[in-house]
């Protein structure tokens, strides 16, 4: 739980000392953008070291999670491989933007150009890869949907996680999608800082993941009937 929360703080800490919310307009011009990373040098800079932090806690807040999974009965590997994988997709996805932000604060003397360039990259990397979420998300409400279809009593010591987990976690990655237009526009709610492709998925990122992280805290300790019968 402690790992989920500190990938929380860590994202948000560095959006908020590289002033990068709200996020800078696609319709900036080279020189406005390369007055912005001179004006914030420093907060950019720890902004980069905060995205790299996140790949030591998403991988222990993921790893939580699938021991968790893993405890329903009958769990279907491929479901489990999947979220690993997706799993570390994310965590990947989220060091890369670090990456190429430290390359942007590192040569501030540059041409404007190629500044402007690296925060094109660096936008289109946190909004359009979206699909390992989709996937993360789907995979936790299958195995969900997987352990109440296997047991239909709906005692919650025979499950692990509560049904409506699983149409949460079914029905709230839809809210990704309109990412897939930002590379398409440069204003409205479909460009990299319009409503929809980034401010509702980053807020609904923010939700699934604090939902997930207090419901298997809250199963961790947790001792279902199966459990029981095999130790006795």
């Amino acid at each position: 739980m402690l790992c989920g929360m500190l990938n929380d703080v860590f994202i948000l800490g560095g959006l908020l000392c590289a002033h990068y919310l709200p996020p800078l307009p696609p319709t900036y011009t080279v020189e406005q953008v390369h007055e912005h990373y001179v004006k914030h040098e420093r907060g950019v800079q720890f902004c980069e070291t905060l995205f790299v932090l996140t790949g030591i806690t998403y991988p222990f807040f993921t790893a939580g999670i699938t021991n968790q999974i893993r405890r329903i009965p009958g769990i279907s590997e491929t479901l489990v491989t999947a979220w690993v994988i997706a799993s570390a997709t994310v965590g990947v996805l989220l060091l890369i933007p670090g990456l190429f932000i430290c390359q942007v604060a590192y040569r501030l003397d540059r041409s404007p150009e190629v500044t402007s360039m690296l925060n094109d990259i660096i936008w289109l990397y946190v909004v359009v890869p979206f699909s390992p979420l989709l996937v993360q998300g789907w995979t936790m409400a299958l195995a969900i949907y997987q352990d109440y279809a296997a047991d239909s009593n709906p005692s919650p010591t025979r499950h692990l996680w509560p049904r409506w987990l699983g149409w949460f976690s079914f029905g709230l990655p839809f809210v990704y999608f309109p990412a897939c237009a930002c590379h398409f526009v440069y204003t409205g709610p479909l460009a990299w800082n319009g409503i929809l492709a980034f401010w509702i998925p980053v807020i609904c990122f923010g939700i699934q993941l604090n939902v997930q992280n207090w419901e298997t805290f809250k199963v961790i300790g947790k001792v279902m009937d199966h459990e029981r019968e095999d130790c006795e």
